[in-house]
């Protein structure tokens, strides 16, 4: 499982269609194939976003690297992201705590505001 930096061709490769805004994150690739993409798109406000493939979910050292090079990503941002969890995946809230947003008053919308180093 190898960790890099985000290319355009990963997001068309896991959702279909690239995004209209610029975008920084990472991607995991497992015998070259993408199965996983986290990262921030930079509209107003800007969104974090994110898509595992259940294959991911067997190497769980990938997904604890990913998510500290995801929070170093947002901890660089000088504004407070937003996230919205994917309703029909049941560790949408789980993972979004994991990485360290927190829940707003509006119902499904979730914030990360810079972190102190742990």
């Amino acid at each position: 499982m190898k960790i890099r930096p985000i290319k355009v061709d990963d997001l068309v490769e896991q959702y279909g269609f690239g995004f209209p805004y610029s975008v920084r994150g990472i991607a995991a690739e497992h015998e070259g194939r993408v199965v996983g993409v986290a990262g921030i798109m930079y509209c107003k406000p800007p969104q974090c976003f994110s898509k595992l493939d259940d294959e991911i979910r067997k190497f769980p050292r990938a997904i604890v690297e990913g998510m500290r090079k995801l929070r170093e990503l947002l901890n660089e941002q000088s504004v407070p992201i937003y996230a919205t969890p994917d309703e029909e995946e049941s560790t949408a809230n789980t993972f979004l705590e994991h990485v360290g947003f927190t829940e707003t008053i509006c119902e499904g919308v979730w914030i990360w505001r810079k972190q102190s180093p742990i």
